[in-house]
């Protein structure tokens, strides 16, 4: 159902709620009801914010969370989307990547997006995520070293997701996803599954 991810309690269960609906995704979308955190911060008592918050999720369960709207890999299996238009399911294409872990933070739907800031649509936004993992090695001998699975990138170090994370269009929506699944992407290889 539409409502339940494009508004805000509009559904309840498996019930539609028009006369509680709240046009888009206000705080309570990803948060809960707010009234008890609204009263709890008006009397000043922060001992307990009365309010969900996701960021405390463990990143496996974070990536459930928003894949609740931004579908997950059970999402796809039970929709049966196949092809271009699973595109749009970013929390299953995310967890395809080969860097995914479900315990790295750096690789959550968070660890790149701020939820609570306009989604920035400018490549290079997002060098700084990627090359927290895929710097070269270090020279010094004191210095950490990174994993070994997060190899530097042979050719470029700038608008990293323009190549591993191309915009792929769904022909009949006529829009242009960011493909989640992070990939060495080859020229004119077809759309993996």
């Amino acid at each position: 159902m539409c409502y339940g991810c494009h508004a805000t309690a509009a559904v309840s269960g498996y019930h539609l709620q028009l006369d509680k609906m709240i046009p888009g995704i206000s705080c309570e979308g990803c948060h809960g009801a707010g009234a008890d955190h609204s009263d709890a911060m008006e009397k000043g008592k922060s001992a307990d914010l009365h309010i969900f918050n996701p960021g405390s999720l463990a990143p496996g369960d974070l990536n459930d969370f928003c894949g609740s709207c931004h579908r997950t890999a059970l999402a796809e299996k039970m929709q049966h989307v196949r092809g271009v238009q699973n595109v749009r399911f970013q929390g299953y294409r995310l967890s395809r990547s080969r860097c995914y872990a479900s315990a790295d933070r750096r690789i959550s739907c968070i660890g790149c997006h701020n939820p609570h800031k306009p989604l920035d649509r400018q490549a290079g936004t997002y060098d700084t995520k990627c090359l927290a993992c895929h710097m070269a090695q270090p020279q010094s001998a004191t210095a950490r070293p990174q994993p070994p699975s997060a190899l530097p990138c042979p050719v470029a170090r700038r608008d990293c997701v323009t190549c591993h994370m191309p915009k792929i269009e769904i022909p009949e929506a006529h829009a242009a996803f960011s493909d989640h699944w992070i990939r060495i992407v080859k020229p004119g290889a077809p759309y993996p599954e």
